[in-house]
């Protein structure tokens, strides 16, 4: 016999000699009685009930059912096996078949407290409160010491809709342990919820004077007050609450909820300035109410002045709190100001290096303001924390990539291809931008087997589809692919000047011209005439189509927009095209 088996046996062997062992002498005098089992019935009764426990144990409860069924085809008005089939149908969800094996094991053995519990438990869970109740109610009389069948009584006339019952019961606790926190907030509740504002009144001036030095009792009144709307009520038990304590976060917030409330934002805001400057108020809750008007802010931005406020003295009062800098950053960011922002996240990660998301803003602001050298430290920085984060990598091989970097821009986007699994997006921008980094390393046949594969994984990817097809016209070859993945850009996004001259430089490579000019003509309509490449390239086509004053005339203008081509300057001296 296993360890196991012998735990069982003897959990079963005592239950049934808890229970009488399948006899009748505790049954009520309503049940049947019957002639005494005889010894083999008992043997095997009791057999039936070890072997029904050891399957209920092993989580096998439809065979317990069975053994179970078993006992009471022996003896009907074992009680034990009522109990525990009702406890089996129970966790099946079969409440009506529960409800009769509950009921019958109360019949039989009405002193069983855990038999009373179970049916009052079943009661509950099938909706019918008041039987629950009634069952309860029965068992703080067979137990009048055990509190906690009072609060199932409470509980379960609440449940009925029968407040003022379920407050006599909560009366008659108080009589058991005395006034506490719990009961008398229940009882509040419930006078609420009966209309009976004057007690519900009563109840938390009975807290008050039970803790007239807890803040929570007034802030609590307070607040009941402003709800039914006797607000000079709430001003004075606000009053009360500023003698008990003035610097409590709680007395502050009770205020400031007060006249922001009425309305009154100057006042609210005074108080919200003491509280936001005072240490011993959470950051948690100041955070919430920040993260409140970062909403707000939304519909109406003239709350920005009073955030800024805010968030400036939340970082002075909790100057070792990530948090504070964190929020700070966020609306500073929101607002534009990415250097100021760009500070504070530096702060929080400094405070808490752990946040990853901070790291990640962090990097964010660095590639809008173009800053590739902080870029590619904070990235590296971030990837000590976070080796396998492929976030870090992609910004790494970004920054070393504008640094024209190559081979580090490679490794760190080979390396963080390797890490991505579940994200064929992430995946393909990596795929792109190893694309890129082999183009410029002149590694032409990795880069076009990473830009056909980040296609393949999403085919109206236009930025990839227009670098893929822009470095395959500048090498002449597969011009044709070229030209269908370009023209596939500029179907989607006919206004864009960067994807027609792509498509018209294709036209081109083709030797197009004409057609590579009426392109070329709706990218400068559309933009183009500010970009020194694309007046350039216009200068090159007219050249082709043997108007070459106008072409010299353009590669000029392009030159005042910018450097242009390795070519241009050539090709202005000498009026000759040279590629």
């Amino acid at each position: 016999m296993t360890n196991l088996y012998r735990y069982i046996s003897f959990l079963a062997i005592a239950l049934l000699l808890a229970t009488g062992c399948g006899s009748n002498k505790s049954a009520s005098s309503k049940t049947e009685k019957r002639a005494p089992l005889s010894e083999a019935q008992r043997t095997l009764l009791m057999s039936h009930f070890m072997d029904g426990n050891k399957e209920r144990v092993l989580g096998n409860n439809e065979r317990a059912i069975v053994y179970f069924q078993e006992c009471l085809k022996i003896d009907k008005n074992h009680s034990a096996s009522h109990y525990e089939l009702a406890k089996l149908y129970d966790a099946d969800g079969q409440d009506g078949v529960a409800l009769e094996h509950a009921k019958k094991a109360v019949e039989v053995d009405p002193t069983n407290e855990w038999y009373h519990f179970s049916l009052a438990s079943i009661y509950e869970k099938s909706g019918q409160f008041l039987q629950s109740a009634g069952v309860f109610e029965s068992l703080t009389k067979q137990k009048p010491q055990k509190v906690e069948y009072y609060y199932g009584w409470a509980s379960a006339l609440m449940y009925a809709g029968k407040y003022k019952e379920a407050v006599d019961v909560f009366d008659q606790i108080e009589g058991l342990i005395g006034v506490t926190e719990e009961v008398s907030i229940q009882k509040e509740k419930l006078y609420l919820q009966s209309g009976d504002t004057d007690k519900a009144v009563e109840e938390l001036q009975r807290l008050i004077e039970m803790k007239p030095k807890e803040a929570r009792y007034y802030s609590i009144l307070g607040e009941l007050y402003q709800n039914l709307g006797e607000e000079e009520k709430a001003l004075e038990v606000y009053q009360q609450l500023l003698e008990v304590d003035p610097t409590d976060p709680m007395v502050q917030l009770s205020l400031y909820d007060y006249y922001h409330t009425k309305g009154e934002k100057g006042k609210a805001l005074d108080i919200l300035r003491k509280a936001f400057g005072n240490p011993g108020m959470d950051i948690d809750a100041k955070m919430q109410i920040m993260l409140s008007y970062y909403s707000a802010m939304e519909r109406d931005p003239s709350l920005k002045s009073e955030a800024m406020t805010l968030n400036k003295i939340l970082v002075e009062t909790h100057p070792k709190d990530a948090k504070a800098y964190s929020i700070y950053g966020d609306f500073l960011y929101r607002d534009q100001e990415s250097r100021k922002a760009r500070e504070n996240y530096r702060k929080a990660v400094e405070l808490a290096p752990e946040k990853s998301i901070i790291w990640n803003h962090i990097l964010i602001i660095n590639s809008d303001l173009k800053d590739f050298e902080s870029m590619k430290k904070e990235s590296a920085d971030a990837l000590e924390l976070f080796p396998n984060d492929p976030s870090f990598y992609f910004f790494n091989g970004l920054a070393n990539s504008q640094l024209k970097e190559y081979e580090a821009a490679i490794e760190s986007f080979e390396s963080g291809a390797g890490l991505v699994f579940d994200s064929p997006e992430l995946r393909g921008q990596f795929l792109s931008s190893l694309g890129d980094a082999y183009n410029d390393t002149k590694q032409y046949a990795k880069s076009d087997s990473c830009f056909d594969l980040a296609i393949e994984i999403n085919p109206n990817n236009y930025f990839v589809l227009n670098n893929y097809s822009y470095y395959l016209s500048l090498r002449k070859e597969k011009l044709d692919d070229a030209a269908i993945y370009s023209k596939k850009c500029v179907d989607k996004e006919p206004n864009s000047a960067t994807y027609l001259d792509t498509y018209a430089w294709i036209l081109y490579q083709q030797q197009k011209f004409s057609e590579a000019k009426e392109w070329m003509e709706k990218a400068l309509k559309n933009g183009g005439e500010s970009s020194d490449i694309i007046v350039e390239h216009f200068g090159d086509i007219l050249f082709q189509l043997n108007e070459k004053e106008k072409a010299l005339d353009y590669w000029k203008k392009a030159k005042t927009l910018g450097p242009g081509s390795d070519w241009l300057d050539k090709k202005i001296e000498t009026r000759q095209l040279h590629e």
